[in-house]
């Protein structure tokens, strides 16, 4: 899991016991958990209880192989965010604690709508793009596009991801992705052949370079 994490541009801290995860939390307070229940000593459960207590909202997914109603329900009524059984998907795995980590910015009010690069200005809200006092032209799709990737710089984007939150589908001709970063690098680039802000990371996806505060 700390492999795709990480490669997905995400600081990851591991613990294999419970009272490492408390001494780890408590020095570093963690933006997410995944936890596991079936560890050594005080079990997740035990472990939830405690930093639920301490007043911590941070998010916990929960992950485990017991896959009975009564584990689930405990794990939700004692704080716990999402129950996740295993075997499960890593990539389904990076996705949810994304997801999670967009809503906990979203809930604290944190989420930017200004962001600057290379000497352009994109207003999120708005929906612009200036470079200077020129407005550059850019369709709603490219615009969603740009946007997504910015917002979660400097992480590295799959084709599926961009797919699903750009365009709303799971299913679907995904080449279009790539045909929409071509058309947004002929727009922003310097030089579209040698892109500088919207980098290809190989057999992974694309990464956006260049964001400043």
């Amino acid at each position: 899991m700390t492999l795709y994490l990480e490669r997905d541009g995400l600081a990851c801290d591991v613990a294999d016991t419970a009272e490492k995860a408390i001494s780890l939390f408590d020095r570093d307070r963690h933006d997410l958990i995944i936890l596991d229940i079936n560890l050594p000593g005080t079990n997740g459960f035990q472990f939830l209880r405690e930093i639920r207590v301490s007043g911590a909202n941070t998010p916990v997914l929960v992950v485990s192989s017991r896959k009975t109603e009564d584990d689930l329900v405990h794990g939700l009524g004692m704080g716990a965010d999402e129950f996740v059984v295993k075997p499960f998907s890593p990539r389904v795995l990076v996705a949810r604690v994304h997801a999670h980590l967009r809503r906990s910015a979203r809930s604290r009010g944190t989420e930017m709508t200004t962001y600057r690069f290379s000497g352009y200005v994109l207003n999120a809200e708005a929906g612009t793009l200036h470079s200077g006092s020129e407005r550059i032209p850019l369709t709603p799709r490219e615009m969603q596009l740009l946007t997504y990737l910015v917002r979660v710089s400097p992480r590295t984007v799959g084709v599926d991801e961009l797919y699903s939150q750009v365009w709303g589908k799971e299913y679907g001709d995904r080449a279009t992705v790539a045909v929409h970063i071509q058309r947004l690098r002929r727009k922003i680039e310097e030089d579209a052949a040698d892109p500088q802000l919207i980098v290809n990371v190989y057999g992974v996806g694309y990464r956006f370079s260049g964001l400043r505060p």
